[in-house]
């Protein structure tokens, strides 16, 4: 389970190193999966802006990546963003035009 996780030692390094980093503005390179944890945990603890940062970090790593792309767009639909919803889910089906979001 997802929150289990959330009290490893293991996340707890991820998240630090993230942290740190963005705070400080230095480049950080991430694993997707990493960023994804880290928006999910943020998205848990109601942080959506701090989600929303996370992803948008991520996409300008892994501009390919469906599952970042798809998680911004839930992260701007729940924020009642519609029309940039739509356009990251725009871009999930450009990405994947057989994926069903």
């Amino acid at each position: 389970m997802l929150d289990d996780y959330f009290f490893s030692e293991d996340f707890h390094e991820i998240l630090r190193r993230y942290e740190t980093a963005r705070d400080s503005s230095a480049p950080i390179y991430m694993d997707c999966d990493d960023f994804l944890d880290i928006a999910e945990y943020y998205i848990d603890k109601k942080r959506y802006d701090d989600a929303e940062r996370c992803m948008q970090i991520a996409n300008n790593q892994h501009p390919d990546e469906k599952e970042v792309t798809l998680m911004m767009a839930d992260i701007i639909y729940e924020a009642e963003e519609w029309n940039r919803a739509v356009t990251w889910l725009e871009k999930v089906l450009s990405l994947d035009p057989f994926s069903m979001p």
